[in-house]
């Protein structure tokens, strides 16, 4: 079996090597296929994923282990899990579900950093006298710790 701890001390290297580069998430199999998503400050392309696959492959050939590896940059469709990804998409619309509520916030990311993020949207909610609706701006901070999914909402405008 093909342990975690060796390939993330490969990546660890690569890493080092290319600090624009981020680990987003590593996960092994019972039948040794690596999975490795990627990301990067400005977007990870198909050759860097290729060098750091030939990385670990060339690791897998010395320990004469047998593995499959596939390196990736993370699916718009899978959550932002890291204070990198959330700093690259500042300033992009996201779509937010809390742990704590049921409700889901969809709202332009405008500040991050290494404990929160905050959010700000409009949304149209009754008045206080009288009948009808008016807008009004909202802003929340949000721990990441709070976050139960956070994925960037693609817009075709």
């Amino acid at each position: 079996m093909i342990q975690k701890d060796k390939i993330q001390a490969i990546l660890n290297e690569i890493l080092d090597a290319e600090p624009h580069l981020f680990l987003v998430e590593l996960n092994i199999n019972n039948g040794n296929e690596i999975e490795v998503l990627m990301d990067s400050d400005n977007g990870i392309t198909i050759g860097e994923c290729r060098q750091i696959s030939r990385k670990v492959e060339r690791w897998l050939e010395e320990e004469e282990l047998d593995g499959a590896i596939f390196v990736a940059s993370p699916g718009l469709d899978r959550s932002l899990t890291s204070y990198r990804q959330f700093k690259k998409n500042l300033n992009r619309t996201l779509e937010v579900k809390l742990k704590d509520e049921s409700k889901t916030i969809n709202a332009q990311l405008v500040e991050v950093d290494d404990e929160k993020i905050v959010l700000s949207w409009k949304e149209r909610v009754p008045k206080e006298i009288g009948k009808g609706k008016r807008t009004v701006d909202f802003t929340k901070s949000i721990l990441y710790t709070e976050i139960e999914l956070a994925k960037v909402v693609i817009s075709f405008k």
